[in-house]
């Protein structure tokens, strides 16, 4: 009770009454339309590795200070099975392309990345509470099997980070609302003008995939029921 009352004098004192509902409506709306997990003390992913990946951290506990605040969606971790399903669906030599994580969190993805041989893995967090989460989890444990792997995880509001110019394969899982999610499409998209090379985009429970369908210059590589995969430009064939 006290830690919540604590909460909601701190929402308060940062944010106005109508920007508190706009930073919970889309967050009520996401719980209905998100797929349903069960809250579990520990995941078989986290008791095997000693990794602390599994609590959701709402919206109102990251402890950011950014007007994109209202833009963003809370913290849930990815189902392990559905990143290496959908990284195992790409085409490429992971050891020729950067992983970045847009909206990384406590860094389960970087991690599973970093089993499959990517030359460089980059998260991008704006929370420095889940950026320390994450650091501590890479220290933790090495899921990388003895090889050298170049892995970091950034605090940056992800409209700063500056998108890497060579072979890139972006990762999202709902992190963020429209707005955001509308932005970084047409950042990709003038990357992908400005330095020509494949960039794959691989957008799990893709709730506004929209922004990619509707574009010509994303071409829809892999549609599974729980995550789809675009490539920018286009050029290669549906698999």
């Amino acid at each position: 009770m006290i830690r919540t009352i604590r909460r909601t004098r701190s929402a308060l004192h940062r944010h106005t009454l109508s920007e508190i509902l706009t930073l919970l409506v889309p967050t009520v709306k996401a719980e209905w339309k998100r797929p349903f997990q069960r809250t579990r003390e520990s995941s078989p992913f986290d008791s095997r590795t000693g990794l602390d990946t599994d609590r959701i951290v709402e919206i109102c506990d990251l402890g950011v200070e950014s007007t994109n605040i209202r833009h963003a969606v809370r913290y849930q971790p990815s189902d392990p099975e559905v990143v290496r399903d959908a990284l195992s669906q790409l085409p490429i030599d992971y050891s020729n392309f950067t992983f970045v994580d847009f909206g990384a969190g406590k860094g389960r993805v970087l991690l599973i990345a970093a089993g499959f041989g990517f030359k460089k893995i980059r998260g991008v967090e704006f929370s420095s509470q889940l950026v320390d989460i994450a650091k501590g989890n890479m220290a933790k444990v090495d899921m990388t099997k003895g090889r050298s792997v170049d892995i970091a995880i950034l605090q940056a509001d992800v409209l700063d980070f500056p998108i890497p110019t060579e072979p890139l394969v972006c990762y999202f899982y709902n992190p963020f609302q429209m707005p955001i999610m509308e932005t970084l499409s047409q950042r990709l998209i003038s990357s992908s003008r400005s330095h020509s090379r494949d960039l794959y985009v691989i957008y799990v429970h893709p709730q506004h995939r929209v922004i990619f369908d509707s574009k010509k210059e994303w071409t829809r590589c892999v549609d599974r029921s729980g995550f789809v995969i675009y490539k920018s430009p286009g050029g290669m064939a549906r698999i």
